[in-house]
């Protein structure tokens, strides 16, 4: 039986070029902020909250009392989890599930005032995968964000800590 033929690293490269590039052009009102390359599948996450992308870009969106916080390019809100020390993630395994982190290799870039250059990083995780970081505390994806605009897992206290937006400037966003 013939095998069919392996894509190699630069059309694989290329495709996910050409995927970022449609997606970004896709349209939105964000602003961008932050950039980061070529997607790592590391830790599945539920359908619904992609946890990976090729050239993820971090914005900032505003909500009525809540005031103004990091979402990905898309408008997905993102998190830091209070238990997390450092840029080291605590979640993993069923947390890693309800609450995917942020993965992407590759460096970052800002592109938006709002946010920082020397706040944007990365950090290995313990399986392997590299985590997008602001202001060293690693960031996630809340599994019951559906859409856009979602903050369902805003001041949540869930696996042994507290989940909260970011802020611009870096620290949780709201709540006690």
């Amino acid at each position: 039986m013939r095998k069919a033929p392996a894509i190699g690293n630069r059309a694989a490269i290329a495709w996910v070029a050409l995927i970022a590039t449609l997606a970004a052009c896709s349209g939105g009102e964000r602003r961008e902020a932050a950039d980061t390359t070529t997607p790592s599948a590391a830790v599945p996450a539920p359908s619904a909250v992609p946890n990976t992308a090729a050239g993820a870009r971090l914005a900032v969106a505003e909500k009525s009392g809540i005031g103004r916080y990091l979402t990905d390019a898309q408008g997905r809100s993102v998190y830091l989890f209070l238990k997390d020390v450092g840029d080291s993630s605590s979640c993993y395994d069923a947390c890693a599930a309800a609450w995917p982190p942020l993965l992407a290799t590759g460096g970052t870039v800002a592109g938006d005032s709002a946010l920082r250059t020397d706040l944007l990083g990365m950090s290995e995780r313990r399986d392997g995968a590299t985590q997008v970081t602001y202001k060293g505390a690693p960031l996630y994806y809340y599994e019951d964000d559906k859409q856009p605009g979602d903050i369902t897992g805003q001041g949540k206290e869930e696996f042994g800590g507290k989940w909260y937006l970011v802020s611009p400037t870096g620290g949780k966003q709201g709540g006690t």
